[in-house]
């Protein structure tokens, strides 16, 4: 006994349970925050984005999108999407020079007023999530088409920016 104690005892010593202890309450909380970064979505969101435009169609829209402006937030690039969508890929956040590379699915789901439907689709390294923040974009759509935040679920405009917490 006296043997297997000794043998232990280089083992379980007190700073071995420390640093066991510091990381589990790092993993632990690194799983919290996750959790917590996922429910901050809100009720029912996900990573869509939507926008009302009013006073504009939807191919008013599209033309003013295919229009490029000096100050524009983004430098992009606009493709036809094989499912009648738009393929929008940011390439450039204008002011900070910093170079990008975010696709989203752009679709308008009605007329008139316009309403578009955002999808992220990737970014160029894999993340899953946009590098762009919900605001930039808010700004961008609002500088560009006059859009405004909605929540798809009950179609009012929104009274705060989308993807953030409600």
């Amino acid at each position: 006994m006296p043997i297997a104690a000794a043998a232990l005892d280089g083992i379980l010593n007190l700073r071995n349970v420390f640093l066991a202890l510091a990381l589990a309450a790092l993993v632990l909380f690194s799983f919290y925050t996750m959790a917590k970064n996922r429910g901050a979505l809100g009720k029912g969101r996900s990573n869509d984005l939507f926008y009302e435009v009013p006073g504009k169609n939807a191919a008013a829209c599209r033309a003013a999108l295919g229009t490029r402006a000096q100050e524009d937030l983004f430098a992009y690039r606009l493709d036809a999407a094989a499912n009648g969508g738009w393929r929008i890929t940011f390439t450039r956040h204008v002011p900070t020079d910093q170079i990008l590379d975010t696709t989203y699915l752009l679709q308008f789901a009605g007329d008139d007023p316009a309403r578009i439907w955002l999808k992220f689709l990737g970014e160029a390294f894999g993340q899953r999530e946009s590098v762009i923040p919900a605001a930039l974009l808010d700004a961008f759509f609002a500088a560009k088409l006059a859009a405004v935040p909605v929540d798809p679920f009950d179609g009012a405009p929104d009274d705060t920016p989308n993807g953030s917490a409600t």
